[in-house]
Protein backbone atom coordinates (compact mmCIF):
# COMPACT_ATOMS: atom_id res chain seq x y z
CA UNK A 1 0.00 0.00 0.00
CA UNK A 2 1.07 3.68 -0.35
CA UNK A 3 2.25 5.29 2.53
CA UNK A 4 1.26 8.37 4.20
CA UNK A 5 4.96 9.87 3.59
CA UNK A 6 4.42 8.99 -0.15
CA UNK A 7 0.99 10.85 -0.32
CA UNK A 8 2.94 13.98 1.82
CA UNK A 9 5.44 13.74 -1.11
CA UNK A 10 3.29 13.12 -4.16
CA UNK A 11 -0.23 14.65 -3.94
CA UNK A 12 -0.40 16.45 -0.66
CA UNK A 13 -1.42 20.75 -1.62
CA UNK A 14 2.47 21.75 -1.13
CA UNK A 15 3.47 23.66 2.26
CA UNK A 16 1.49 21.10 3.88
CA UNK A 17 3.43 20.25 7.10
CA UNK A 18 3.58 17.44 10.36
CA UNK A 19 2.41 18.69 13.53
CA UNK A 20 2.77 15.32 15.28
CA UNK A 21 3.32 11.27 14.56
CA UNK A 22 6.52 11.31 12.38
CA UNK A 23 7.06 7.28 13.24
CA UNK A 24 3.68 6.55 11.64
CA UNK A 25 4.67 8.25 8.20
CA UNK A 26 4.94 4.42 7.02
CA UNK A 27 0.95 3.69 7.60
CA UNK A 28 -0.37 2.63 4.75
CA UNK A 29 -2.99 5.13 2.95
CA UNK A 30 -6.34 3.20 1.02
CA UNK A 31 -8.18 6.35 -0.13
CA UNK A 32 -9.14 9.88 1.67
CA UNK A 33 -12.20 11.27 2.97
CA UNK A 34 -13.40 14.51 3.67
CA UNK A 35 -15.07 15.09 6.97
CA UNK A 36 -19.21 16.23 6.72
CA UNK A 37 -20.66 19.06 7.88
CA UNK A 38 -23.27 17.45 10.11
CA UNK A 39 -22.80 14.35 12.87
CA UNK A 40 -21.48 12.30 12.60
CA UNK A 41 -18.36 13.90 10.32
CA UNK A 42 -16.94 10.44 9.74
CA UNK A 43 -19.48 7.76 9.64
CA UNK A 44 -17.59 5.09 7.54
CA UNK A 45 -14.52 4.50 7.77
CA UNK A 46 -12.31 1.05 7.26
CA UNK A 47 -8.97 1.53 8.44
CA UNK A 48 -5.83 3.40 6.43
CA UNK A 49 -7.97 6.31 5.32
CA UNK A 50 -6.67 9.71 5.19
CA UNK A 51 -9.06 11.95 7.35
CA UNK A 52 -9.52 15.36 5.77
CA UNK A 53 -11.09 18.12 8.78
CA UNK A 54 -11.76 21.71 9.02
CA UNK A 55 -11.26 23.08 12.76
CA UNK A 56 -13.57 25.58 11.84
CA UNK A 57 -15.95 23.24 10.38
CA UNK A 58 -15.87 21.32 13.86
CA UNK A 59 -16.46 24.90 15.82
CA UNK A 60 -19.88 25.10 14.42
CA UNK A 61 -20.91 21.45 15.32
CA UNK A 62 -19.34 22.35 18.98
CA UNK A 63 -16.84 19.21 18.21
CA UNK A 64 -13.96 18.61 20.37
CA UNK A 65 -11.10 17.67 18.44
CA UNK A 66 -8.69 15.51 20.92
CA UNK A 67 -12.17 13.39 21.18
CA UNK A 68 -12.29 12.72 17.39
CA UNK A 69 -8.61 12.38 16.61
CA UNK A 70 -9.02 9.55 19.32
CA UNK A 71 -12.05 8.16 17.63
CA UNK A 72 -10.28 8.05 14.35
CA UNK A 73 -7.28 6.19 15.92
CA UNK A 74 -9.85 3.39 17.45
CA UNK A 75 -11.02 3.29 13.58
CA UNK A 76 -7.83 2.78 12.34
CA UNK A 77 -7.00 5.90 10.21
CA UNK A 78 -3.42 6.17 8.56
CA UNK A 79 -3.36 10.17 9.37
CA UNK A 80 -5.54 13.20 10.17
CA UNK A 81 -5.15 16.14 7.63
CA UNK A 82 -6.17 19.20 9.67
CA UNK A 83 -6.77 22.59 8.10
CA UNK A 84 -6.87 25.52 10.88
CA UNK A 85 -5.75 25.75 14.14
CA UNK A 86 -4.42 22.93 16.45
CA UNK A 87 -4.28 22.31 20.00
CA UNK A 88 -1.52 21.17 22.32
CA UNK A 89 -3.79 18.29 24.24
CA UNK A 90 -4.56 16.90 19.63
CA UNK A 91 -0.29 17.48 19.24
CA UNK A 92 0.22 15.29 21.97
CA UNK A 93 -2.40 13.19 21.33
CA UNK A 94 -1.53 12.20 18.28
CA UNK A 95 1.83 11.90 18.67
CA UNK A 96 1.79 9.32 21.66
CA UNK A 97 0.08 7.40 19.60
CA UNK A 98 2.06 8.04 16.19
CA UNK A 99 -0.65 9.29 14.33
CA UNK A 100 0.50 11.36 11.98
CA UNK A 101 -1.02 14.63 11.81
CA UNK A 102 -1.19 17.00 8.97
CA UNK A 103 -1.41 20.76 8.62
CA UNK A 104 -2.81 21.69 5.21
CA UNK A 105 -1.86 25.47 4.18
CA UNK A 106 -4.63 27.84 3.96
CA UNK A 107 -7.18 27.98 0.98
CA UNK A 108 -7.12 24.31 0.41
CA UNK A 109 -9.98 22.85 -0.54
CA UNK A 110 -10.51 19.52 1.16
CA UNK A 111 -12.81 17.83 -1.33
CA UNK A 112 -10.80 18.43 -3.98
CA UNK A 113 -8.09 17.02 -1.64
CA UNK A 114 -9.39 14.20 -1.10
CA UNK A 115 -10.35 13.37 -4.87
CA UNK A 116 -6.56 13.81 -5.62
CA UNK A 117 -5.21 11.58 -2.96
CA UNK A 118 -8.06 8.57 -3.28
CA UNK A 119 -7.47 8.64 -6.88
CA UNK A 120 -3.42 8.52 -6.58
CA UNK A 121 -3.82 5.96 -3.60
CA UNK A 122 -5.40 3.76 -6.27
CA UNK A 123 -2.67 4.18 -9.29
CA UNK A 124 -0.44 3.54 -6.76
CA UNK A 125 -1.30 1.04 -5.05
CA UNK A 126 -1.47 -1.17 -8.69
CA UNK A 127 1.84 0.18 -9.27
CA UNK A 128 3.14 -1.08 -6.00
CA UNK A 129 1.64 -4.33 -6.52
CA UNK A 130 3.29 -4.87 -9.47
CA UNK A 131 6.32 -3.83 -8.29
CA UNK A 132 6.01 -5.85 -5.58
CA UNK A 133 5.37 -9.17 -7.76
CA UNK A 134 8.49 -9.10 -9.86
CA UNK A 135 10.50 -8.49 -6.29
CA UNK A 136 8.94 -11.34 -5.23
CA UNK A 137 9.38 -13.44 -8.21
CA UNK A 138 12.91 -12.26 -8.87
CA UNK A 139 13.93 -13.19 -4.99
CA UNK A 140 11.79 -16.15 -4.71
CA UNK A 141 14.09 -17.29 -8.12
CA UNK A 142 17.05 -16.72 -6.09
CA UNK A 143 15.80 -18.71 -3.33
CA UNK A 144 15.20 -21.58 -5.38
CA UNK A 145 18.62 -21.28 -7.30
CA UNK A 146 20.14 -20.91 -3.35
CA UNK A 147 22.12 -18.20 -4.70
CA UNK A 148 22.62 -16.91 -1.06
CA UNK A 149 22.41 -13.17 0.10
CA UNK A 150 25.32 -11.85 -1.96
CA UNK A 151 22.64 -12.13 -5.15
CA UNK A 152 19.60 -10.88 -2.98
CA UNK A 153 21.97 -7.43 -2.10
CA UNK A 154 22.78 -7.20 -6.20
CA UNK A 155 19.32 -8.01 -6.94
CA UNK A 156 17.33 -5.47 -5.03
CA UNK A 157 20.30 -3.00 -6.10
CA UNK A 158 19.55 -3.41 -9.50
CA UNK A 159 16.05 -2.87 -9.07
CA UNK A 160 15.77 -0.18 -7.25
CA UNK A 161 19.14 2.04 -8.38
CA UNK A 162 20.05 2.42 -4.44
CA UNK A 163 22.40 0.95 -2.43
CA UNK A 164 22.13 -1.54 -0.49
CA UNK A 165 23.97 -3.17 3.13
CA UNK A 166 23.32 -6.28 5.26
CA UNK A 167 23.99 -6.05 8.80
CA UNK A 168 24.32 -8.51 11.50
CA UNK A 169 22.22 -8.17 14.82
CA UNK A 170 25.06 -6.02 16.61
CA UNK A 171 25.49 -3.99 13.32
CA UNK A 172 28.51 -5.59 12.08
CA UNK A 173 28.05 -4.82 8.24
CA UNK A 174 28.29 -8.60 6.22
CA UNK A 175 27.88 -7.48 2.66
CA UNK A 176 26.76 -4.29 0.46
CA UNK A 177 26.19 -3.88 -3.12
CA UNK A 178 25.84 -0.38 -4.56
CA UNK A 179 24.58 0.31 -8.18
CA UNK A 180 27.50 1.99 -10.61
CA UNK A 181 28.14 5.49 -9.75
CA UNK A 182 26.04 4.93 -6.66
CA UNK A 183 26.85 6.83 -3.40
CA UNK A 184 25.96 5.67 -0.35
CA UNK A 185 27.73 7.97 2.77
CA UNK A 186 24.99 7.40 4.81
CA UNK A 187 26.32 6.70 8.41
CA UNK A 188 25.78 2.91 8.92
CA UNK A 189 27.75 3.41 12.21
CA UNK A 190 25.70 6.38 13.93
CA UNK A 191 25.12 5.26 17.30
CA UNK A 192 21.82 7.72 17.54
CA UNK A 193 20.99 5.97 14.65
CA UNK A 194 21.44 2.59 15.87
CA UNK A 195 19.58 3.50 19.40
CA UNK A 196 16.49 4.75 16.90
CA UNK A 197 16.64 1.28 15.00
CA UNK A 198 16.11 -0.44 18.34
CA UNK A 199 13.49 1.80 20.05
CA UNK A 200 11.18 0.78 16.75
CA UNK A 201 12.04 -2.81 16.48
CA UNK A 202 10.94 -2.68 20.21
CA UNK A 203 7.67 -0.74 19.31
CA UNK A 204 5.54 -3.38 17.75
CA UNK A 205 5.61 -7.23 16.16
CA UNK A 206 8.08 -8.87 14.39
CA UNK A 207 7.43 -11.44 11.93
CA UNK A 208 10.33 -12.50 9.66
CA UNK A 209 7.51 -13.39 6.10
CA UNK A 210 6.13 -9.35 6.68
CA UNK A 211 9.22 -7.23 8.75
CA UNK A 212 8.74 -3.83 9.61
CA UNK A 213 10.32 -0.56 7.69
CA UNK A 214 11.62 2.55 9.26
CA UNK A 215 13.01 5.40 7.52
CA UNK A 216 16.00 6.89 9.08
CA UNK A 217 17.37 10.29 8.38
CA UNK A 218 21.22 10.16 8.02
CA UNK A 219 21.68 14.17 7.44
CA UNK A 220 22.21 16.44 4.53
CA UNK A 221 19.28 14.37 2.41
CA UNK A 222 20.31 11.37 3.18
CA UNK A 223 19.11 8.49 4.25
CA UNK A 224 18.06 4.43 5.01
CA UNK A 225 15.18 2.30 5.13
CA UNK A 226 15.88 -0.26 7.70
CA UNK A 227 14.13 -3.73 8.40
CA UNK A 228 14.68 -6.12 10.96
CA UNK A 229 16.07 -9.17 9.44
CA UNK A 230 13.78 -12.36 11.94
CA UNK A 231 14.89 -15.33 12.38
CA UNK A 232 12.77 -17.61 15.65
CA UNK A 233 11.11 -14.45 16.43
CA UNK A 234 14.33 -12.55 17.31
CA UNK A 235 16.58 -10.17 15.15
CA UNK A 236 19.80 -11.36 13.42
CA UNK A 237 20.58 -8.74 11.53
CA UNK A 238 19.57 -5.40 9.58
CA UNK A 239 18.36 -4.83 5.94
CA UNK A 240 19.07 -1.17 4.56
CA UNK A 241 18.79 0.42 1.45
CA UNK A 242 20.71 3.62 1.45
CA UNK A 243 20.44 7.30 -0.50
CA UNK A 244 19.14 10.72 -1.10
CA UNK A 245 15.36 11.09 0.68
CA UNK A 246 13.55 11.48 -2.71
CA UNK A 247 15.17 8.31 -3.71
CA UNK A 248 13.89 6.33 -1.17
CA UNK A 249 10.11 6.10 -1.74
CA UNK A 250 7.68 2.83 -1.44
CA UNK A 251 8.97 0.54 -4.04
CA UNK A 252 12.16 0.77 -2.27
CA UNK A 253 10.74 0.34 1.10
CA UNK A 254 8.59 -3.03 -0.66
CA UNK A 255 11.81 -4.21 -2.19
CA UNK A 256 13.73 -3.64 1.80
CA UNK A 257 10.80 -5.60 3.44
CA UNK A 258 10.77 -8.37 0.86
CA UNK A 259 14.70 -8.89 0.89
CA UNK A 260 15.32 -8.94 4.56
CA UNK A 261 12.59 -11.72 4.73
CA UNK A 262 14.53 -13.43 1.93
CA UNK A 263 17.77 -12.50 3.94
CA UNK A 264 16.19 -13.97 7.12
CA UNK A 265 15.18 -17.58 5.04
CA UNK A 266 18.78 -17.59 3.98
CA UNK A 267 19.81 -17.13 7.21
CA UNK A 268 17.68 -19.39 8.60
CA UNK A 269 19.42 -22.45 5.92
CA UNK A 270 22.76 -21.11 7.25
CA UNK A 271 22.27 -21.71 10.59
CA UNK A 272 20.05 -25.02 10.23
CA UNK A 273 23.98 -25.98 8.58
CA UNK A 274 25.97 -24.88 11.19
CA UNK A 275 23.70 -26.64 14.19
CA UNK A 276 24.01 -29.54 11.89
CA UNK A 277 27.41 -29.62 11.71
CA UNK A 278 28.01 -28.36 15.47
CA UNK A 279 25.67 -31.41 16.33
CA UNK A 280 27.56 -33.98 14.62
CA UNK A 281 31.00 -32.44 16.41
CA UNK A 282 29.53 -32.06 19.56
CA UNK A 283 28.63 -36.14 19.30
CA UNK A 284 32.03 -36.92 18.10
CA UNK A 285 33.38 -34.85 21.00
CA UNK A 286 30.61 -36.76 23.65
CA UNK A 287 31.92 -40.38 22.22
CA UNK A 288 35.15 -39.55 22.38
CA UNK A 289 35.47 -38.89 26.14
CA UNK A 290 32.79 -41.62 26.90
CA UNK A 291 35.35 -43.86 25.03
CA UNK A 292 32.50 -45.37 22.94
CA UNK A 293 34.91 -45.97 19.58
CA UNK A 294 36.09 -49.49 19.07
CA UNK A 295 39.06 -48.61 18.15
CA UNK A 296 41.68 -45.68 17.46
CA UNK A 297 41.27 -46.17 13.73
CA UNK A 298 37.46 -45.80 13.87
CA UNK A 299 37.79 -42.17 15.81
CA UNK A 300 40.95 -40.56 14.06
CA UNK A 301 38.60 -41.66 10.51
CA UNK A 302 35.57 -40.49 11.98
CA UNK A 303 37.85 -37.07 13.13
CA UNK A 304 39.04 -37.11 9.34
CA UNK A 305 35.77 -36.77 8.04
CA UNK A 306 34.87 -33.53 10.20
CA UNK A 307 38.36 -32.09 9.34
CA UNK A 308 39.58 -32.52 12.13
CA UNK A 309 43.46 -33.83 13.01
CA UNK A 310 43.55 -36.21 16.32
CA UNK A 311 46.58 -37.75 15.61
CA UNK A 312 48.25 -34.14 16.70
CA UNK A 313 48.40 -33.82 20.64
CA UNK A 314 44.97 -33.09 22.10
CA UNK A 315 43.59 -31.30 25.27
CA UNK A 316 40.58 -31.23 26.87
CA UNK A 317 38.86 -28.11 28.63
CA UNK A 318 35.58 -28.49 30.56
CA UNK A 319 33.79 -25.09 31.41
CA UNK A 320 31.09 -25.14 34.11
CA UNK A 321 28.13 -23.07 34.17
CA UNK A 322 27.23 -21.40 37.38
CA UNK A 323 23.66 -19.97 37.00
CA UNK A 324 23.77 -17.08 39.68
CA UNK A 325 26.95 -15.70 37.87
CA UNK A 326 26.58 -17.01 33.87
CA UNK A 327 22.91 -15.59 33.13
CA UNK A 328 21.97 -15.10 29.49
CA UNK A 329 22.39 -11.37 28.07
CA UNK A 330 18.98 -9.25 27.97
CA UNK A 331 18.71 -7.83 24.91
CA UNK A 332 17.23 -4.97 24.76
CA UNK A 333 16.42 -4.98 20.97
CA UNK A 334 14.90 -8.76 20.87
CA UNK A 335 18.11 -10.00 19.73
CA UNK A 336 18.38 -13.52 19.98
CA UNK A 337 20.45 -14.25 23.22
CA UNK A 338 23.92 -15.84 23.16
CA UNK A 339 23.57 -19.63 25.01
CA UNK A 340 26.05 -20.73 27.28
CA UNK A 341 27.65 -22.59 24.28
CA UNK A 342 28.15 -20.21 21.80
CA UNK A 343 29.98 -17.74 24.71
CA UNK A 344 32.35 -20.59 25.07
CA UNK A 345 33.18 -20.85 21.47
CA UNK A 346 33.73 -17.06 20.84
CA UNK A 347 36.23 -17.46 22.95
CA UNK A 348 37.88 -19.72 21.30
CA UNK A 349 37.07 -18.83 18.00
CA UNK A 350 40.44 -16.90 17.51
CA UNK A 351 42.64 -19.33 18.08
CA UNK A 352 44.40 -20.66 15.12
CA UNK A 353 44.43 -24.23 16.34
CA UNK A 354 41.39 -26.57 15.96
CA UNK A 355 39.04 -27.24 18.00
CA UNK A 356 35.80 -29.17 18.38
CA UNK A 357 32.91 -28.47 20.88
CA UNK A 358 30.37 -30.39 22.95
CA UNK A 359 27.48 -28.31 24.80
CA UNK A 360 25.41 -30.00 27.70
CA UNK A 361 22.67 -28.10 29.40
CA UNK A 362 24.88 -26.48 32.03
CA UNK A 363 28.56 -27.57 30.79
CA UNK A 364 30.56 -27.14 28.20
CA UNK A 365 33.49 -29.49 26.99
CA UNK A 366 36.53 -28.49 24.48
CA UNK A 367 38.91 -30.49 22.64
CA UNK A 368 41.24 -28.37 21.59
CA UNK A 369 44.64 -29.39 19.31
CA UNK A 370 48.16 -28.15 20.97
CA UNK A 371 51.32 -27.91 19.86
CA UNK A 372 53.86 -28.18 22.96
CA UNK A 373 52.82 -27.84 27.01
CA UNK A 374 53.46 -24.01 26.55
CA UNK A 375 50.72 -23.66 24.47
CA UNK A 376 48.63 -25.75 26.84
CA UNK A 377 49.49 -23.56 29.83
CA UNK A 378 48.05 -20.83 27.62
CA UNK A 379 45.24 -22.16 26.72
CA UNK A 380 44.81 -22.70 30.58
CA UNK A 381 45.22 -19.23 31.80
CA UNK A 382 42.95 -17.73 28.77
CA UNK A 383 39.95 -20.07 29.86
CA UNK A 384 40.64 -19.33 33.81
CA UNK A 385 39.78 -16.02 32.64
Amino acid sequence: MPSVESALKAVLPQGTTIAAGRRGLGREVTWALCMRTRAPVFPELHGGELALLSTEALQSLDADLPQLLASLLDRGVAAAAILGEVDEKSVSLAEDHHLPLLLLPKGTNLQETATTVTNWAVEERDRLYQSGTDIYRRLTELSIADRGMDAILETLSGLTGVAFILEDQDFQVRLTHSPPGSDKRADVNDNKARDQIRRYVESGPLAASDPPTFLIAAGNGRGRIVAPVVARGAVVGYLSALGNEPELGEVVRLAVARGAAACALVMAKERAVVEAETRLRGDFVEELLNSSFPSDDVALNRARHLGYDLSRPQAVIVFAQDPPKVAKPQRRDKRQPLTFGEVVSRAFSGREQPYLLWAAADAVAVLCTVQDPADLAAIKAEAEK
